[in-house]
Order: structure tokens, then sequence, then C-alpha cells
């Protein structure tokens, strides 16, 4: 493990490769704050996702303070003080500590509850490694979610799988916790870059329209129609984003569409041509052919 120096972890963080990522979740929990409790300043070893479902408090992370609300996300680092304070009623906050890799000594590891200062040196190189991510400016302490529904149902997923005890459960918190990270970075990166964030939301609503009408062909047109912007800007931004253009991505969804239909059924190869859109099996077994690089009845 790489020890890094306190300034140094304040300077800059550790890039990541989040191909070789294997986490070892060490508590997930949903616990229950009693109003004007005062959780005294600590620094903790991992890190920490915490979730505010209901109540409010007043959270000091290194020295600056958040209001956090219903829907906010708090993230601790390793190493960073921080103390809270429950305001006029109980605050639920679903919680995660977690090593983002796992290492030797990742069981051995406890929840630290105490400040810097009374920590031994030492247990000082348990401290894991600051993190940062490539394409996101910095990994902030606070976040407040436009819809925290689907990071909610991800957390409270996982510590239901953490407390079923049931086999390979820990495989199974693995991927939800995977599932939860990656909420969690996208929301990061679209907070700091808002005009993607509208970009995708756009590209999402077209391919949701492409994939509604699989049984026929979109032109350009229709689709600037449908979202009333420029052709041309359109198949800009689509190809930027997904290496391809609309149409392309439609005339290979809708060979997909008939590829399956090939595999896992009996219909015959003139009715899938029409399923998809096609005017006669000629022009049909053409384009699969394009797509697929083998004719039709390859799959049958």
């Amino acid at each position: 493990m790489i020890i890094i120096c306190e300034a140094c972890r304040r300077e800059r963080g550790v890039a990541v490769d989040f191909n070789y990522l294997s986490p070892y979740i060490r508590v997930a929990q949903d616990s229950l704050v009693p109003n004007g409790m005062k959780l005294r300043e600590r620094v903790i070893f991992d890190y920490e996702l915490v979730y505010i479902k209901s109540g409010e408090a007043m959270t000091c992370i290194d020295g600056v303070t958040y209001h956090c609300i219903p829907g906010d996300i708090i993230f601790i680092q390793p190493g960073v003080p921080h103390s809270s304070t429950v305001l006029d009623k109980p605050l639920r906050q679903p919680h995660v500590h977690f090593d983002l890799f796992y290492q030797p000594n990742s069981p051995d590891i406890k929840v630290s509850f105490k400040p810097l200062d009374k920590i031994p040196k030492k247990q000082h190189p348990l401290f894991r490694e600051p993190v940062s991510v490539p394409n996101i400016i910095e990994l902030p302490s606070h976040l407040r979610l436009k819809s925290p529904a689907t990071f909610e149902k991800i957390l409270y997923d996982l510590i239901h799988e953490y407390n079923s005890m049931l086999p390979f459960s820990d495989i199974a918190v693995k991927g939800k916790f995977i599932e939860l990270w990656t909420y969690f970075l996208r929301e990061v990166y679209l907070s700091q870059n808002e005009n993607l964030h509208n970009t995708m939301i756009l590209l999402d609503k077209i391919k949701k329209y492409l994939d509604a009408n699989l049984d026929r062909e979109v032109n350009l047109d229709e689709l600037a129609s449908y979202a009333n912007l420029n052709k041309c800007y359109i198949a800009h931004i689509f190809k930027q984003h997904y290496g391809i253009s609309p149409i392309k991505y439609h005339r290979i969804a809708r060979i997909s569409k008939a590829r399956e239909l090939i595999e896992f059924t009996d219909l015959p190869i003139s009715r899938i041509s029409e399923e998809v859109g096609y005017p006669n099996v000629y022009s049909f077994s053409r384009a699969f052919k394009a797509v697929e690089k083998v004719p039709p009845t390859f799959y049958r």
C-alpha cells in the first residue's frame, strides 16, 4: 500500500483504475440519530457514503459546514476530520463504510470514532489513500441529488443484502456497491457539467424514440420534428456521444431485434422482415448481412 503524507492528501488524490475495482464493504446499515445529538469530530481509515433519508443536520467536513437535507449524499474520505449536529428531528442516514479495493488487512480494520490526534501513529498506515477520478475535477464531500429515488433504492438493496447473510451475499454486495458507486460518480460528473446533463437527457429521449419504432424506418427529419431541433445538430451530438449516427443506431437495433426473432421463434424470415420494417425479404437480407456479416439463415 502506498503511504501518502497528510499534506499530500490535501493537495491531490490518487487516480484509480476502476477496471480493477473490487470493493470491500465494512459496514452497511440504516441509522437513526436522535434530534439535537452532536456527533463529535473524528477521522476514519476508509471511505464512507452517507445518504440523508429524512431529517436535517449541519455537517462539518474538513472545516466546511454543509446544511444537509433529505436527498443529500455525504462522501467522507480517509483521514478527513468531520462532525455533525442533528437539527430539530431525528436524522435517518443509511450509510456504507468501504474500501474501494480489497486489501489483505481489509477485514481487520475497524470503523474509527476518534479524532486524528487520538489515533496512535502506528495505526496511521491503515489510512486508505484519498481517491480522484479521471474526467471529474474533484469528488465533493457533499452532493445534492436532483432525483434521489434511484440512489436510495440501490443503497437499501445493498444494506438488505449485506444483512441477509445469505450464501454468496458478499458477491452480491460487491455488485450492488459497484452499481451505487457508478451512480454516485455519474451524478458528480453531470453536476459539474450541466450542459452535458441536458444533452444526455435529450439523447436518452431520442434513443427511446428510436427503440420504440423498430418496426419501421426513421429518418433525421422525423427526429428533428420530434425533438424540435435541427437535424444536423441531432446527428452531430448523437455521433459525438455514441460513436455512430442515430440512423445507423436504429438500423442496428432493428437488425438485433430481427436476430432475436430468428433465433428464438419459428416465424418465417419473410414475416420477420416485416416485423422490423423492411418491404421485402431481399432488402432485409442485404441490411442484415451488412450489420451481422452473415445472412439471416445463419442463426436459424
